[in-house]
């Protein structure tokens, strides 16, 4: 325990941000509120993921929902709520539609939509409250809790990291260090990173003389989107 709030403070040393982001407005606290859940499962600002084809990914956390929350989602696929509210009994879930607006997330898109920000403040004035949950809190998460709360005067908790360690947690070769600092240096297969096809070529020569595969990943994306693994005999 000493040793990984000793981590801790060193790591906020080394980046106060990773807290101080969590600054947006009195009307906005982290954690789970009373209330209704807004559910977000949209993963376009995930490098690789951005320029993907319109899929059905984002519905997934659908299946999370509870009786009263909403689920906002790029386009609605009405069979899949049937399905949800027929065969699951997820009967009492209100699903919300933000539209294609070309690259930016359905978070964004819902800020910039006073149809849904009309929608979120009932919502949140109905229950005294409203809790986000989104695939990745980044930002434009925080703001369109911020832009709720402010509409109702009523406090939107948001389930999930401040904007800066979620970016963090996301990049692969950050989140491996940190393991090992937590874990030990073992936590984590040989991890090593470089910059252009030459450097990437020569750690994979290196890594293979030790190991049977290499895997060579984008730090930054998910799902195994940009994942390479080559094997040798």
């Amino acid at each position: 325990m000493d040793d990984c709030q000793a981590l801790a403070h060193r790591l906020l040393a080394e980046e106060p941000a990773l807290t101080s982001s969590l600054d947006f407005g009195p009307f906005v606290t982290q954690g789970t509120g009373a209330g209704p859940a807004l559910i977000i499962g949209d993963q376009s600002e995930i490098n690789l993921l951005r320029d993907a084809p319109d899929g059905n990914l984002e519905h997934r956390m659908a299946l999370l929902a509870g009786p009263g929350d909403m689920v906002l989602v790029r386009r609605r696929d009405r069979a899949f709520e049937r399905y949800l509210a027929h065969d699951l009994g997820l009967g009492d879930v209100t699903f919300a539609e933000v539209g294609n607006q070309g690259a930016a997330s359905v978070a964004r898109c819902a800020q910039d939509s006073p149809q849904i920000i009309e929608e979120l403040t009932d919502l949140a004035l109905a229950n005294d409250g409203l809790t986000l949950r989104s695939y990745l809190t980044s930002a434009a998460t925080w703001q369109l809790a911020a832009a709720i709360g402010k509409a109702s005067g009523r406090v939107i908790h948001v389930a999930g990291p401040s904007p800066r360690v979620s970016q963090r947690a996301n990049d692969k070769l950050w989140f491996s260090s940190l393991a090992r600092g937590v874990i030990g240096r073992h936590a984590t297969p040989p991890t090593l990173h470089s910059y252009g096809p030459t450097a990437t070529t020569a750690l994979v020569q290196h890594l293979s003389r030790m190991a049977s595969e290499v895997i060579v990943k984008v730090p930054d994306s998910a799902g195994s989107a940009g994942n390479i693994k080559l094997q040798h005999d």
